[in-house]
């Protein structure tokens, strides 16, 4: 992914300004009762960029893309028997509109690619999927906690499909379906 790295702090997670005062940067909490909010927003910031960047490249070969922007991602496992493992990505409500919208217009996201890196435990990945018979890609970035995703990748394995599913808060969803789910992986 990118080879921007975070800005330089002096290790208590503040920097200084020109004039010599402290600022303290956002980093978010680590550890579950902060899930869906990534350890570094630094890195979360170029996992987007990247995104970004992707996208500009398709669009400068032709390419009509989506670019969606999420407010969390979470991984949801199956502890109560309700639900399949996946990647719960909530969209703005517009960016959600744009998505069933794109989807209701015929476009068939048959081919995907899936940028990743790994950063102090969490797996970040940009996800583009491609209907290269319309020329549109839909690209929305996410990451995951090592540490807490290995019920999504195991049952992923077993059922031959990591699934996503882009929401809004009102919990209507869109599934996208990836049948190599080692794309998803990190890398051993």
């Amino acid at each position: 992914m990118s080879d921007e790295t975070p800005e330089e702090t002096d290790g208590d997670g503040s920097e200084e300004t020109p004039d010599g005062a402290a600022v303290e940067q956002p980093t978010a909490a680590r550890g579950s009762e902060n899930a869906g909010v990534p350890a570094s927003l630094g890195a979360w910031d170029a996992v987007v960029g990247d995104m970004e960047s992707t996208a500009d490249a398709y669009e400068e070969a032709g390419w009509e893309t989506l670019q969606c922007h999420p407010g969390d991602v979470t991984v949801v496992t199956d502890e109560e028997g309700e639900t399949t493992p996946h990647v719960d990505v909530l969209l703005p409500d517009n960016e959600y509109a744009d998505v069933e919208a794109l989807l209701e217009s015929g476009v068939s996201f048959g081919e995907y690619e899936v940028l990743k890196a790994e950063e102090g435990g969490v797996l970040y990945f940009v996800v583009v999927m491609e209907d290269p018979e319309e020329e549109v890609a839909l690209l929305y970035p996410g990451y995951y906690q090592r540490s807490e995703a290995e019920e999504l990748l195991e049952h992923a394995r077993e059922s031959g499909e990591l699934l996503t599913r882009l929401r809004r808060l009102d919990g209507e969803y869109v599934e996208l379906v990836h049948e190599d789910p080692e794309l998803f992986a990190p890398e051993e």
